[in-house]
This record gives structure tokens, C-alpha cells and sequence, in this order.
């Protein structure tokens, strides 16, 4: 297996090694200890036919993790209480606009210390930020969680920079003002509620906390987030549809993926937006080489990448999810063969995603999902297909100025986005989702891996014996 995937094994190392260092405190002194011990047990043979090459295939391992340990030590978050605050707005959250690059002033010290912890800043109508804006703040800081909230008490304690110096930053700022406006079309077109939804789903914004509290009630939240579900959709449209005007596919691959990156820059930079992105992205250019490449070890890049461009991602709640759900895909992918049944409803792969959220959702939230489990893979899924490709063309004709046509599109999707209203009003009241021990993560999570080492297990005699796998 580890010869098979091994990006993914380096993004997993990467990734613990930096979650450890989040939450333990450790002296370099340390580190190069447990570097020079993991080595050490790496070439420790655990088997006699074990080969020296596979050995050392251990060490980059070794040596991601030990690295992601190290970076999380690199500086310290701020102490509750009153602090003067600046970073990068690069994305929306529940709560407010979520900040990378975070400084604070250590007025102790005398000089601006980088913070180590996710920082979110609340805002509201009095002082919008968009992501690609820097943000400065003299605020009240506490800790809620793995995360920091940082709320100025004063309007005139706040500031936001209209300074965009590169063009990233400058297409995020219009990105997030279009999809301001487009939200706002669907809630004045759609009427408040099923606007709401609509605009969640093709956005993943819009929504006041009650709503986003039902939304959790239901089970159904991760559908209301931008992830590979929409991207893959999105893909497939424009490129069925510009089959009939670019039948080559090469010059066909490259106006879609163009179209995608218009998409993940107007929803802004999202830890699920942007690895799904990356997947297709790294697909289509492995597909153009001819060359084969492993779902898992995509995801395992995509994972070291953003994971360096941003550790503090490695005690983000919506990275985990988005990975954790995307494994479980990727994962169950692999014994679809052992159930065509299953197969060819395509059920096998969603059950792989809610499987492996769930440990997450009950240690993070103290939720489990019941109900949401067949309502969305029989019914919920295929209406977000119906609605979010109709949605997506109404946005284009809206960015293009033609309002009658994307009103049309509104106003056609507008039934369905009822009926998935109506659905979520249903399971938020009726057991949708059941509150449980947040203790019980963990054995959610041992029982998952049991189930994994079972169906390996499973697999493999299949294949040895050609009974279950073509």
C-alpha cells in the first residue's frame, strides 16, 4: 500500500505531525530527538523480506511529520483579552470572515508575534470585508475551541484595507462582491427562505445563524458547503456542453478548468473548494501525459500543499471534514466491485464520505446523522444535481447582465429548491440528525477502522481468488 499512495501517507504524517504540535508544546531540543528515534525504527526491518529500498521509504515520512511538528511551534496565538490584530480575509465562515498570516502585537515583547491558531473576525454591517482585503483590528480575543474570535467593540477600532495589490487578491475582492449580489438576487427572486437555500447551495453563503442551525439539525449541513460534489457537477456540465462547439479535447479540458477557477475564486478560497479544484486540476494534467495516477496520492499532495500554505488548517474543522469525507470516497471506491448492487447506484461512495464525517461530527459537534443518511443518498443528491446546474447558469447570465434569462433559470429551479426547503424544515424537526457524546467520536472511529481493516481483508481475498473483482 505505501508504494501505491505514498503522497497520501506524506500529507497524513504532515497532517499529525502539525496537529500534535497544535496542541503540545515542544522544545527543538525534543524534536530532534523524536526525529532521530523515528529514523531509527524506520529502518527497522518489520518483516525478514522486508527490502533496504522500502525501508527507506520510511524516512520522508519521518521526516514530514518531525517538519510539521516543528512548524506548528513557530509562534504563539494570542492571549484573551484586548489585542491589536491584522491579517488576510480569505474566506467566510459561520461566524464571520475567516484570516491567514495573522499578527498580533506582543506589547510586552515589542514587536508583532505570528499567531499559530485559525482566527475568525466577526463582522457586520457596520464593517464588511471581503476575502483578499487586509484586515486591522483592536478587538476583544477569545477561544472558542481550536479556533480565535476576535470582535472589535468599537466601530472606530476597525479597519479594513482596500489596498489589493495583486491580482488574486483583486479577484477574490470582486468574487465575494458578485457573490454577494447573486445571493441576493436568489433571496429577492426566490422569496427568503428557498432563496436561502438556493444561495447556500450554489454558494455556501447567505444564510442567518437560524438557518444555518436548522441546517446542522438536519444532517444535511456538508451539502450546504462548496466541496467536490459541486466542482465535479460544474465540470461535467460545461463539459458535456461545450462538446458541441469544442469537440477536441484538450483546448475542451482547458476552457473548463478556466471556468472552474472563475467558480473557486468567487466562492473564495475554501479548504474543500480549493482541493477539489486541485484534484481535477492535477487529474486532467496527469490525463494529458497519460500517466497513472491514484486518487489517494492527488488528495495526499493537494493536503501537503495547502497544509504548508496555511498550517493552522490542520486544526480546522471544515479541512478535516473535507479530507475526511473525500478519503471515505476514494476509499470505498476501491470495493464497489464486492457490491455491484450498490455499485451501480453509486451508493457506495456517498456512504464512504458520511462514514468517515462521522467521528468528526460527533467529537466536534456531539451530532450524529440518522435520517440525513438515506435522505441524502436517494434524495437529497440527486436534487442538488437539478439545482445547483440550474442555479450555476443563472449566475452566468446574471454576471453577463442578462437578468430576464437568469430570473427564468431562478425561477425553474424554484420548485425543486422548495422541495429541498421542505426536506431540511422536515429532518431538523425529525430526527435528522441525534445528539450524542462527543466521547463517542472515538468509537465511531475505532469501529471505522475495523471496518476498513475488514473490507481490505475482504478485497484482498477477492482478488486472489477472482471471486468478486472483474
Amino acid at each position: 500500500m505505501l508504494r501505491k499512495i505514498p503522497l497520501f501517507f506524506l500529507g497524513l504524517s504532515l497532517f499529525i505531525g502539525l496537529w500534535i504540535g497544535y496542541h503540545v508544546k515542544v522544545s527543538n531540543g525534543m524534536i530532534l530527538w523524536l526525529f532521530a528515534i523515528g529514523i531509527f525504527f524506520s529502518l527497522v526491518p518489520l518483516s525478514p523480506s522486508l527490502k533496504r529500498r522500502h525501508l527507506l521509504s520510511r524516512w520522508p515520512i519521518v521526516l514530514v511529520a518531525v517538519l510539521g511538528l516543528w512548524m506548528a511551534q513557530l509562534g504563539t496565538p494570542p492571549p484573551e483579552g484586548t489585542q491589536y490584530i491584522t491579517g488576510k480575509a480569505v474566506r467566510f465562515t459561520t461566524n464571520g470572515v475567516r484570516l491567514s498570516d495573522v499578527r498580533w502585537l506582543n506589547e510586552e515583547a515589542g514587536y508583532w508575534e505570528r499567531s499559530t491558531q485559525p482566527m475568525i473576525l466577526s463582522v457586520d454591517e457596520r464593517n464588511p470585508v471581503f476575502p483578499g482585503q487586509w484586515v486591522g483590528i483592536r478587538g476583544v480575543v477569545q477561544n472558542y475551541g481550536n479556533y480565535q474570535f476576535v470582535r472589535a467593540p468599537f466601530y472606530k477600532d476597525y479597519a479594513a484595507s482596500l489596498h489589493l495589490p495583486t491580482a488574486i487578491d483583486r479577484w477574490l475582492f470582486e468574487g465575494a462582491q458578485f457573490a454577494k449580489r447573486m445571493s441576493q438576487f436568489l433571496h429577492d427572486t426566490l422569496g427568503e427562505s428557498t432563496g436561502t437555500i438556493a444561495s447556500m447551495l450554489l454558494l455556501g453563503i447567505g444564510a442567518d445563524p437560524q438557518t444555518r442551525a436548522r441546517l446542522q439539525r438536519s444532517g444535511l449541513s456538508h451539502l450546504f458547503v462548496v466541496s467536490g460534489f459541486h466542482m465535479l457537477l460544474l465540470y461535467s456540465s460545461v463539459w458535456v456542453l461545450l462538446g458541441f462547439v469544442i469537440p477536441n479535447h484538450q483546448p475542451r479540458s482547458l476552457v473548463c478548468l478556466g471556468i472552474l477557477s472563475c467558480f473557486v475564486m468567487t466562492i473564495g478560497f475554501t479548504p474543500s473548494a480549493l482541493r477539489a479544484w486541485m484534484v481535477i486540476v492535477m487529474w486532467n494534467l496527469f490525463q494529458r501525459f497519460r500517466y497513472p495516477l491514484h486518487p489517494l496520492n492527488s488528495l495526499g499532495f493537494v493536503m501537503v500543499f495547502l497544509l504548508f500554505a496555511e498550517p493552522s488548517y490542520a486544526v480546522d474543522v471544515g479541512f478535516h471534514l473535507s479530507f475526511a469525507a473525500t478519503t471515505g470516497i476514494f476509499l470505498f471506491l476501491r470495493y464497489e466491485p464486492m457490491v455491484p448492487r450498490l455499485s451501480r447506484t453509486r451508493v457506495l461512495p456517498v456512504l464512504g464520505a458520511v462514514l468517515f464525517t462521522i467521528p468528526l461530527t460527533a467529537s466536534q459537534f456531539g451530532t450524529m446523522p440518522l435520517l440525513a443518511v438515506p435522505f441524502s443518498i436517494f434524495l437529497f443528491t440527486p436534487l442538488c444535481l437539478i439545482i445547483i446546474t440550474a442555479l450555476f447558469f443563472s449566475s452566468v447570465f446574471f454576471l453577463m447582465g442578462w437578468g430576464s434569462l437568469a430570473t427564468i433559470f431562478a425561477y425553474g429551479v424554484k420548485p425543486f429548491a422548495d422541495l429541498a426547503d421542505g426536506m431540511v424544515s422536515f429532518l431538523s424537526e425529525r430526527m435528522g440528525s441525534i445528539s450524542i457524546p462527543k466521547e463517542s467520536g472515538f468509537v465511531a472511529l475505532i469501529g471505522i477502522m475495523i471496518l476498513i481493516l475488514y473490507l481490505e481483508k475482504r478485497r484482498h481475498f477477492c482478488y486472489n481468488h477472482g471471486k468478486c473483482l472483474p
